[in-house]
């Protein structure tokens, strides 16, 4: 069985400018996660009338491949880097450049492969014994028990409070629980420590969206559409809460 370390290294050669978003078409992010940014006070929720967020999913066609981003350069800087995320320091400087790559997205593929490298990479938590919480916890939410994910979830930002994805990941398990106000603080954290967090970035918005705020809601999806451009939900809510907050255009 390979340690956390190993793991590690593998992952990160995979996660590096263009071979990274080429492995990343091959594997899927095993984790569920709210769409979505925000920063505003709480107000009494209302009852949404629309579905919970939807979590993290693989396309369901494979992206073609990187031919119009991936220049001979960036796979020879793939190439000759072997780097390994022993610490957060040094994921934080992987997410770093992949998100400086998606914001710099010239078409929807490229940008979902990028995405699908950086969901993975905040998969990373470096713990054998939080990748172990993790996946009960996962296994727990799959199977709508989630007491137990919380308790998991719980133990894990105890141990890695640094990790952002165990918050978000307990942020999904309190909003499928309609708790959006434990949501709205543990996703407040996740961009705490990762500002460019698109996915939290968005379940704020929802969140807020839910509430009412639609002007802090508005401000948070274009957050989010700014870190991650060819996002269509995150658009087609902007439209709607543009005309909502700001009237139709002429």
């Amino acid at each position: 069985m390979q340690t956390s370390s190993q793991r590690a290294r593998v992952f990160v050669r995979r996660h590096t400018v263009a071979g990274t978003l080429a492995c990343a078409l091959a594997g899927t992010l095993a984790v569920s996660t709210l769409p979505a940014l925000a920063n505003d006070g709480a107000a009494t929720p209302r009852t949404p009338n629309a579905a919970p967020p939807q979590s993290t999913r693989p396309s369901t066609r494979p992206t073609p491949p990187l031919q119009a981003q991936a220049t001979g350069d960036e796979e020879a800087e793939a190439s000759n880097a072997d780097l390994a995320a022993s610490s957060a320091e040094e994921r934080d400087r992987i997410l770093d450049d992949l998100y400086a790559r998606l914001g710099k997205s010239e078409s929807a593929d490229f940008a979902k492969v990028v995405q699908i490298a950086i969901e993975r990479m905040w998969g990373f938590s470096g713990s054998d014994t939080v990748d172990l919480l993790m996946r009960r916890a996962q296994a727990a939410i799959a199977k709508k028990n989630e007491t137990v994910a919380t308790n998991l979830l719980d133990a894990v930002v105890g141990l890695r409070p640094e990790y952002a994805e165990g918050w978000n990941r307990r942020a999904f398990v309190h909003f499928s629980n309609k708790d959006y106000e434990r949501a709205f603080a543990d996703l407040r954290r996740v961009v705490i420590i990762d500002p460019k967090h698109f996915k939290a970035i968005g379940g704020l918005a929802v969140i807020l969206r839910e509430w009412g705020r639609d002007k802090a809601a508005l401000a948070a999806f274009r957050k989010a559409l700014e870190v991650n451009p060819f996002d269509e939900d995150v658009r087609k809510a902007i439209r709607e809460l543009e005309i909502e907050v700001e009237g139709q255009k002429i």
